[in-house]
């Protein structure tokens, strides 16, 4: 009779560790539900900010591009001005030579000024011109997108 009271407490302390092992795996079964369900929400936001980051790439590239050209324009400008740039240094250190200069008559020294500062504004209106002329060339040669 001890065997079978003993067998039964046995059984039945199985049978409670079973029901508490059920309840174990219930809640563990609806925790890994949830961490599917979030799983799923945080993939499909990374694929919606995946593609607005491509979005902002796309837009950033277009903007590169564009700053680009707008520079490459800005280049010809800045290469005017510094030949204006020179052309003024020039005849500002001719005249601060005419002036300073004791020697030669200044009948003489002017009119050989004029006409270095003339021959040098010659110089940069024909390099002007060119690189307008090799701009709007440059220009025409390059394909539309």
């Amino acid at each position: 009779m001890l065997l079978q009271i003993s067998v039964l407490i046995v059984a039945i302390a199985f049978a409670v560790l079973v029901v508490y092992l059920v309840q174990t795996l219930k809640s563990l079964r609806a925790s890994l539900e949830e961490t599917t369900a979030a799983m799923r929400q945080v993939n499909m936001e990374v694929k919606e900010i995946g593609g607005d980051v491509r979005s902002v790439i796309q837009h950033t590239n277009e903007l590169a591009i564009d700053v680009k050209s707008k520079l490459s324009t800005l280049n010809h400008w800045f290469g005017s001005a510094n030949d204006i740039g020179r052309v003024v240094h020039s005849l500002t250190s001719s005249m601060k030579q005419m002036a300073v200069a004791s020697e030669p008559p200044a009948s003489a020294a002017k009119p050989n000024a004029v006409l270095s500062g003339l021959g040098i504004a010659w110089d940069v209106w024909r390099t002007i011109r060119a690189r307008r002329k090799s701009f709007a060339e440059s220009k025409c040669k390059k394909p539309m997108s």
